[in-house]
């Protein structure tokens, strides 16, 4: 059996099927295809042409002094790795025009999830249509390096918590509007994900996280309405609960106007371990 077979009977026999819609972030290396198309190649097929894939394609953003050093287009590339460049390649790809946090989606349903999706939007609001259309997501090869699912900044910015960040009209990047170049500042923030691994015993505990291989990768898959109830749960119930437990991060410690007991310490756990070589 070739890779692409391989690939195509895990995720079928993981519950992917034809018409479904599915949010994927993926590390293409730890597959270990035989070819780097046979994963974007298989999920095609097993969604089948009425079914919707959908992937980040997120952009680097600059300080406002800086904004000019970027401008986005629907041909720009994108820092959200392999599997998103793969996507934005594809003769049928749709993204979605939000300068910093587009989206790149292929199928049926492209244009309904990512069509409004502009300067005008926040972030994350292409994940109300993946729960409208009692979508799933999947991760593959990331578990622990990249950790978690985008319900979570979704869940954020439904209650808020995106528009909480000291960065907040800090950073961005210019845009084109028609033939006018115009600048967009960044107004809500996702943050540092690495404490989302968090998230994983919640979904556990209810039974709503499988694992799974596709091709070599380590790989888990989740309902995202069954996600996103558990997610805006506890996020309401503890709103610091996605923080990473590195006391340097600077995201987590130092970038947020509800987390502010956390901004002194870290400058000085920096100073120390940056004069006094202190580890933490």
């Amino acid at each position: 059996m070739n890779s692409k077979e391989l690939i195509k009977e895990q995720l079928v026999k993981s519950g992917i099927g034809k018409g479904d819609t599915l949010l994927v972030r993926a590390a293409l290396r730890s597959i270990n295809a035989e070819k780097k198309s046979d994963f974007l190649e298989g999920l095609l097929e097993v969604l089948g042409p009425e079914g919707t894939l959908i992937g980040l394609s997120f952009s680097d953003s600059y300080l406002f002094l800086f904004i000019s050093k970027g401008t986005f287009t629907r041909e720009s590339t994108t820092d959200s790795g392999g599997f998103s460049k793969a996507m934005l390649s594809h003769p049928e790809s749709y993204r979605s025009m939000h300068p910093t946090n587009s989206y790149v989606a292929i199928g049926e349903n492209a244009k309904y999830i990512l069509g409004e999706h502009n300067e005008n939007s926040k972030c994350y609001t292409p994940i109300s249509k993946l729960l409208e259309l009692d979508g799933k997501m999947l991760l593959v090869g990331c578990i622990d390096s990249s950790p978690g699912f985008t319900t979570i900044h979704y869940a954020q910015e439904v209650l808020g918590l995106t528009e909480k960040s000291l960065f907040k009209n800090l950073k961005g990047i210019q845009y084109k509007d028609g033939n006018t170049i115009k600048k967009f500042l960044r107004k809500d923030y996702g943050g540092c994900s690495r404490g989302f691994n968090k998230f994983y015993s919640l979904y556990m505990n209810e039974g709503v996280l499988e694992q799974l291989k596709v091709g070599d990768a380590s790989s888990l898959i989740i309902d995202a309405n069954e996600a996103y109830r558990l997610e805006l749960e506890a996020l309401k119930a503890r709103p610091h609960y996605l923080l990473c437990d590195e006391p340097l991060c600077f995201s987590c410690r130092a970038t947020w106007k509800n987390n502010k007991k956390d901004i002194i310490p870290f400058w000085i756990n920096l100073f120390l371990k940056r004069f006094f070589k202190i580890k933490f």
